[in-house]
């Protein structure tokens, strides 16, 4: 993937100017300092944001992302959140408990921890098919035993898929086995 970026701006606040983004790993981490446009770089290639001049080659067909936000259903079950993406109740709840979430299905998600709260936003990415990963800080709030397993889950449901990590944690490039790097 190859994106070309003449300008990017809200408003009078350029983001990018005259910047040539390669993704050309299979795992790429976006890295930089805090409001320095991570996460409109990855909105950018993940299609979610197309209001910049410029060019994009090698677009993703099915882009899947898992924003900083888990963008959850609150007043529902945690269950009923991962039905709203799948069909296949057993399949989800194979993956509920893969992410440690096994006995939480009826639980409403306002009732969950932050941390529960990402997993689940992680299970539901996990029964989607995708051919380019894009995820905004993907193991925030976990503890360091889940971000091991959950980054392996996330390799392993995914294998021939490329993923672009947006991440401040250094341990974050070990854990999702990265192999290029865009520093902005």
């Amino acid at each position: 993937m190859k994106l070309e970026v003449k300008r990017k701006a809200f408003g009078e606040k350029v983001v990018f100017e005259d910047r040539i983004f390669w993704v050309y790993g299979r795992r790429t981490l976006i890295k930089g300092p805090s409001g320095s446009g991570k996460t409109t770089l990855l909105r950018m290639l993940s299609l979610l944001d197309d209001d910049y001049e410029g060019t994009y080659s090698g677009k993703p067909r099915s882009p899947l992302v898992l924003f900083q936000e888990d963008r959850l259903s609150m007043k529902i079950s945690v269950l009923s959140n991962l039905m709203m993406v799948t069909s296949e109740r057993d399949r989800a709840l194979d993956v509920l408990s893969k992410v440690g979430l096994a006995g939480e299905e009826m639980r409403k998600c306002h009732e969950l921890s932050g941390g529960m709260r990402r997993r689940l936003a992680i299970a539901r990415i996990l029964l989607l098919p995708s051919d380019v990963l894009f995820l905004d800080e993907p193991l925030r709030g976990l503890d360091e035993g889940m971000k091991e397993s959950v980054s392996r889950l996330i390799l392993d449901t995914f294998p021939s898929s490329r993923i672009v990590v947006v991440s401040h944690e250094e341990e974050d490039q070990e854990l999702f086995d990265i192999d290029s790097i865009i520093s902005i």
